[in-house]
């Protein structure tokens, strides 16, 4: 059982739906009027770093934004890397007004530099995040977030988990390879939090 980005083949996968969740964030920020939207992602080489980047360029593509390669900052999913990103957005000629982070370390790197800065977040910078961790209720202004339904999925994971049924010890007995496990690809919706 694995808790990735994308279906693999062979392996129970449970997974949250990152491209949905990325988009509605997105195409919130834009309805708000946000005209230049960061987005921290993490590392290129990771699924969930990559379904999230595509869901984010597809999103500003279909609200008429062009997305510059300034507006993009790949970082590592820590609270380090949330700092270099929001630097790296603050520092340019025409920053950003939303700042979208790949999760919530990220979004608090970011925040602390607006902070640093003097800047009323979210009425100068709007931050998001994803996950929903414990770090999003511990930072000030907490970041609107998207929230991983983590109980349910792993409560799917435990009723897919395969149980030896008298009919499969028969078959690992008589040395056959069948595979007789329950193949499950459940995708989950997330749920955006905004924190007050």
């Amino acid at each position: 059982m694995l808790a990735t980005a994308t279906a693999l083949e062979g392996i129970t996968t449970i997974r949250v739906d990152n491209a949905s969740a990325i988009r509605e964030l997105t195409d919130r920020l834009l309805a708000q009027g946000h005209r230049r939207i960061g987005f921290v992602s993490g590392p290129d080489s990771h699924s969930d770093s990559q379904a999230r980047r595509a869901a984010f360029d597809l999103a500003v593509a279909s609200g008429g934004r062009p997305i510059g390669s300034e507006l993009i900052y790949v970082g590592d999913f820590t609270f380090r890397s949330g700092l270099d990103a929001g630097n790296h957005f603050l520092d340019l000629a025409e920053p950003p007004s939303a700042i979208i982070a790949s999760n919530d370390d990220m979004a608090a790197g970011v925040l602390w530099v607006a902070n640093q800065r003097g800047m009323t977040v979210p009425d100068e910078l709007a931050v998001t995040g994803f996950d929903d961790t414990l770090l999003a209720t511990r930072v000030w202004p907490a970041p609107t977030t998207v929230r991983q339904p983590i109980t349910k999925m792993a409560g799917l994971a435990r009723s897919a988990w395969p149980r030896p049924s008298r009919h499969l010890r028969s078959h690992r007995n008589s040395g056959s390879s069948s595979d007789h496990r329950a193949r499950i690809n459940g995708r989950f919706g997330s749920r955006i939090v905004i924190y007050p």
